[in-house]
């Protein structure tokens, strides 16, 4: 929650103009893994607090759009030219992590007047800047984007804030940010997903999609995908690089011989590197 104390100064002939004090953020941190994603208009962690300059702009929650398969964002639109508005968390514990970071995703419109800058605030109220993203520079293509930030040199801290500042000349343009996550990062980190297939003939080559998904912060190239069905192997690929926080959609071929008599049989997808840091994590389907 946030505090904040009246101020007046007194003296034999009464009492001043009441003034406030800077706000404070009270409360216990959350701990890690820390993730909002504005789930249908709503919020999972009930310490957000938004504000605008001379309102000229704010930071609103929607209720539809979002990176994520439950419908949810958050946007800044500024009102008036030069607008500005504030969006903050509430206290965050990163001490735990050994490689703490900042990933969110935010849908680029290359070209517009908004911009995003990101900050954490630590316990000394002072306010590390993060970076800033700029759409009236991006010539880069309209969709989703993750942005990631490290934060390590400030684990130290007892606890930090996120301080997202929304601004810009645009007053038609939204700039939508979604899946706030602050968690322990690893440098290359896979994971495989299966997708269901409609119907697995028998006898015959069945096309079985996979995403693989690098969820690290450095690219990773060499990787190979295995599909098991009940647990013997029956097909694999190598993949090209992928980059930081991106996926790619591979295909298995499956071909199940035709005197095979099972009802129904467990496929699984398995993905390897090397060097990867994080646990290898997989999804069966039947």
């Amino acid at each position: 929650y946030l505090l904040y104390y009246g101020v007046a100064a007194a003296n034999a002939g009464g009492i001043g103009e009441l003034g406030t004090s800077n706000y404070i953020v009270a409360g216990t941190p959350y701990k890690l893994p820390f993730h909002e994603g504005f789930p249908n208009g709503g919020m999972e962690n009930k310490m957000w607090w938004f504000g605008a300059k001379y309102d000229g702009g704010d930071f609103l929650i929607n209720y539809d759009g979002g990176n994520e398969s439950t419908p949810g964002s958050t946007f800044f639109q500024a009102s008036e030219q030069g607008g500005e508005g504030y969006l903050n968390s509430g206290k965050i514990d990163i001490s735990t992590a050994s490689r703490p970071g900042l990933l969110f995703y935010y849908y680029a419109v290359p070209g517009k007047d908004v911009r995003i800058s990101v900050g954490a605030k630590v316990q000394t109220d002072s306010v590390a800047h993060l970076g800033t993203i700029d759409m009236a520079s991006d010539n880069g293509k309209v969709g989703w984007r993750p942005a990631f930030f490290d934060l390590t040199p400030l684990k130290d801290a007892k606890y930090i804030t996120l301080a997202f500042v929304g601004g810009g000349n645009d007053t038609n343009t939204r700039f939508v940010i979604d899946d706030i996550n602050v968690r322990d990062f690893k440098a290359r980190d896979l994971s495989a997903e299966l997708q269901d297939p409609a119907v697995v003939r028998m006898g015959q080559d069945n096309a079985i999609s996979a995403s693989v998904k690098n969820n690290g912060v450095e690219a990773v190239d060499g990787w190979k995908a295995m599909l098991y069905a009940d647990g013997e192997p029956v097909d694999s690929l190598s993949g090209e690089e992928i980059e930081a926080f991106a996926d790619t959609i591979l295909t298995f071929n499956y071909h199940p011989s035709v005197t095979e008599t099972k009802d129904s049989v467990q496929l699984l997808a398995k993905v390897t590197f090397g060097a990867d840091e994080g646990e290898i994590s997989y999804t069966t389907k039947a």
